[in-house]
């Protein structure tokens, strides 16, 4: 799958998608890097075929009303260890999906996994 992650994730991501054989390209990776508008990111998005990964909930509200961008991956997530983003980025379905939300519930201290929810 191909992926564009906003500013808002760490080029980490980015890395993690390249390790499960993903098509990631990170917004420090374009031309204007972090400047990069979000209409720019939904046009990039559109023209590639790119499924937009960030944490903006604007991008969210934007996907419902106008259904842009086409497919979104939505990280709800505060600051977790590799090993648990890559058991994520492995146990999500991303085919065949318009969007994914990755969630963490967090509880006394810990983090417990919750089951992307899919539409």
């Amino acid at each position: 799958m191909k992926f564009l992650v906003d500013e808002q994730l760490s080029r980490r991501l980015a890395h993690l998608l390249t390790a499960a054989n993903h098509d990631p390209v990170h917004t420090l990776d374009l031309p204007r890097r972090n400047l990069t508008s979000d209409d720019e990111l939904l046009e990039i998005c559109a023209r590639a075929n790119r499924i937009l990964a960030s944490k903006d909930l604007e991008f969210a509200d934007s996907f419902l009303l106008k259904q842009k961008p086409s497919r979104l991956l939505l990280i709800s997530t505060g600051h977790i260890n590799e090993q648990r983003a890559r058991k994520i980025i492995s146990d999500t379905p991303f085919q065949n999906r318009r969007c994914v939300r990755v969630v963490h519930v967090y509880r006394a201290g810990s983090i417990r996994y919750v089951r992307p929810r899919l539409s």
